[in-house]
């Protein structure tokens, strides 16, 4: 399929108005072309896409690793500068995704918020709250894509198994993707491989402590050389020897 995306005026006009329209996000059904009677609102990109489906959360399963493979599966031919359009992942979350955004990110669960945080909730989700790295991790659908281009590895069996790693536990994602590092799959990578290494070795994952020290490390190691240049081999040992001391 090609991928659509919003008009900026358009997208813009919902964005402004997400709290006196607030209605409208507890509706199950896609409202937006009843919203902008007849406007041109919406424009087909040339990206080609598989069609997909994402699981519906169900309880108090999320479904977010399934959902990671199954967008990044189909979208894996986006380019990152592509996939930092706030205009393509809105048009997604209010049409093609709807169904998904209503079950994960309910608005029900904000309405007794004030304003302000309801607005920014909204935006946060629904739409980029800013233009910073931030918000393609909070974006209630680009933060699967982008979950899913920094760690899947073509080269295992389990293309996906470094995407397990790293949501295996909220304070590994959370220290990876608030890193200037994270831009860089190669190292993101080398530091998961690290992990899933200590855990074929029989051992448990290390505590969260540990592992912001080895992101911080990387941090440092960025800041001070060109660790970009480096082999991912490289960067691996260099984070083992890291690690076991720490340990």
């Amino acid at each position: 399929m090609q991928l659509k995306y919003f008009r900026e005026g358009a997208m813009q006009r919902i964005k402004n108005a997400v709290y006196s329209i607030k209605d409208y996000y507890i509706k199950d059904e896609v409202w937006i072309d009843k919203y902008f009677d007849n406007e041109e609102w919406k424009v087909t990109s040339k990206i080609n896409v598989d069609s997909f489906s994402l699981l519906i959360p169900v309880d108090d399963n999320n479904y977010d690793i399934n959902n990671i493979k199954i967008i990044y599966d189909a979208m894996k031919n986006l380019k990152p500068y592509q996939a930092n359009e706030e205009r393509l992942w809105s048009y997604l979350t209010h049409v093609y995704c709807w169904d998904y955004m209503r079950r994960r990110w309910p608005v029900e669960n904000y309405l007794d918020n004030n304003k302000s945080n309801f607005i920014n909730t909204l935006h946060e989700r629904y739409f980029f709250k800013s233009k910073t790295k931030r918000s393609l991790i909070r974006n209630g659908l680009s933060r699967l894509w982008w979950f899913g281009y920094i760690t899947y590895d073509e080269n295992k069996t389990n293309p996906f198994s470094l995407t397990e790693i790293m949501l295996s536990r909220q304070d590994i994602a959370e220290s990876v993707m608030g890193r200037s590092f994270s831009n860089n799959p190669k190292i993101v990578k080398a530091l998961l491989s690290v992990l899933e290494d200590r855990i074929d070795q029989g051992f448990d994952l290390p505590k969260r402590e540990v592992i912001r020290d080895l992101c911080k490390y990387l941090s440092h190691r960025g800041g001070s050389s060109l660790i970009d240049a480096f082999d991912r081999d490289e960067i691996e040992i260099e984070l083992t020897k890291r690690l076991e001391k720490l340990l």
